[in-house]
């Protein structure tokens, strides 16, 4: 499906003349106009102005969850790509046996994901399902058949197999612990090996729980090639300036981003990549101010603006 949606995309004379993926891009449409009728409110507009960004980082959060909510779906991943993203941001979960799963939230129930299975269902968390009835859930109710939260394989598997060579990753430890970190590091290593390295240089792994960070570092940092991104809260100077011990990029919650901090941090030779930006009048901000890449629900918008949208 991930496929048959960028190819339509990609080829509009195919739709008119009902090509092989016009169906499969008509419910991308029409998902679409559910998600902007279904209590998000209308997507932003861009103004027509552009900026000039060379080397801006446009990162699609949870792949385009503005336009495809709740993101973090091999649509939503589609959708990114689509448009033109240089990175898609995306997050792991663990079931409860063990398996790496994409996905926001640990509660479906709160992403908005429906039971479709026979009876109740035994838990909306994904920590506590085994992977077979975490298939069972489908988080697109707009689209024909059942829209699973991915496993982190079929997700990899559907990326490099679309995404250009340019095209990076950034993904979100969600689990904070120290074993947490165990298995989701073990998993990309697994996947690593099978594909003979395909993440070269393309892999970011991001958390709000530093010291995952700085323990996958420590222990996988010879088997693996990553970026290493503290997400922040806070915005404390001496904080993200002892985290560069193991991070290369600061991640903050995009209003602690000014002036003093941006050259401070660049000062580290840190980059900075705030999130989740959705209004352009701040996109344009920040880009003056000199961030290297923004997370957004919106990245069509922030594609128009530095004038990148396919």
């Amino acid at each position: 499906m991930w496929g048959g949606i960028i190819a339509a995309m990609s080829s509009p004379r195919r739709l008119e003349e009902g090509g092989p993926w016009a169906p499969a891009l008509a419910l991308l449409v029409a998902l679409t106009a559910a998600c902007h009728q279904g209590g998000r409110g209308p997507a932003p507009v861009f103004s027509g102005e552009t900026i000039d960004a060379p080397g801006l980082d446009v990162e699609g959060h949870r792949g385009d969850r503005g336009n495809h909510p709740p993101g973090n779906t091999l649509p939503a991943y589609a959708a990114g790509l689509a448009v033109g993203v240089d990175t898609i941001e995306a997050d792991m979960q663990i079931s409860a046996d063990g398996q790496v799963f994409m996905g926001h939230d640990d509660d479906l129930h709160d992403t908005g994901c429906a039971w479709t299975g026979e009876g109740r269902a035994p838990s909306t968390r994904i920590s506590s399902l085994a992977s077979a009835d975490i298939a069972r859930f489908d988080c697109h109710a707009e689209l024909e058949g059942v829209q699973a939260p991915p496993s982190l394989v079929a997700f990899l598997d559907a990326f490099f197999a679309e995404a250009g060579p340019e095209v990076a990753l950034n993904l979100e430890l969600k689990r904070p612990s120290r074993a947490d970190a165990d298995l989701y590091l073990e998993a990309l290593i697994a996947y690593d090996a099978g594909c003979s390295g395909c993440f070269g240089e393309r892999l970011i792994l991001q958390s709000f729980e530093w010291s995952a960070l700085r323990h996958a570092r420590e222990r996988y940092g010879d088997r693996l090639e990553f970026r290493a991104a503290i997400l922040d809260k806070r915005g404390r100077y001496e904080e993200i300036a002892k985290a560069r011990a193991y991070a290369e990029i600061w991640s903050p919650r995009h209003p602690l981003v000014d002036a003093e901090r941006v050259e401070q941090v660049h000062a580290l030779d840190m980059q900075i990549i705030p999130w989740t930006v959705n209004d352009e009048a701040r996109m344009r901000a920040l880009i003056e101010l000199g961030v290297d890449g923004i997370i957004t629900d919106y990245p069509d918008l922030l594609l128009r603006l530095v004038g990148r949208l396919r």
